[in-house]
């Protein structure tokens, strides 16, 4: 059975709740939270059938632990996130983003400022198809699906306010 990376934001918790982070250590699959400035998320390497399993599991164990999902994460990355991913140069990876080296590479998902992003499920598909080895990474979840989820979840929040 495959295994999902998943990340997700959630409500801010505290980090010295005790209750919340008993809960999340009783988890069948290792939770990991983290805390940057105002921000709260969780991830986890999740197995499931498929990626819309990962993602209700992984939901359902956080709200179990009385976390609210905001959205989870797109795993956007730089050119520079990709060649270290990949383990190539950062030149490799612009040739491959510009067209200039090896067909299909997928398009970019935003800019964020001056730099592009992309997704890196959407990247992790194009590089298994041409061949690289990416070992026993966990696969990300791809972005239709997140993105979908992250459209319910707006909703939800849409109908509440």
């Amino acid at each position: 059975m495959p295994v999902y990376s998943v990340v997700a934001d959630v409500v801010w918790f505290d980090p010295d709740d005790s209750a919340t982070l008993e809960a999340l250590s009783r988890a069948p699959f290792p939770l990991v939270p983290q805390w940057v400035g105002s921000a709260a998320s969780v991830g986890a390497e999740v197995t499931a059938e498929n990626p819309e399993s990962a993602l209700s599991a992984f939901s359902d164990i956080l709200a179990g632990a009385g976390l609210e999902v905001v959205r989870f994460d797109l795993g956007l990355m730089s050119i520079s996130d990709i060649a270290e991913e990949l383990e190539v140069s950062r030149e490799t990876t612009r040739l491959w983003a510009t067209g200039q080296r090896r067909d299909g590479f997928p398009l970019r998902f935003a800019h964020v400022g001056q730099s592009q992003v992309w997704a890196w499920s959407e990247v992790y598909e194009w590089a298994i198809h041409h061949g690289y080895d990416l070992g026993a990474s966990p696969q990300p979840i791809p972005l239709a699906a997140l993105e979908r989820s992250n459209g319910e979840l707006a909703n939800r929040k849409l109908l509440t306010v």
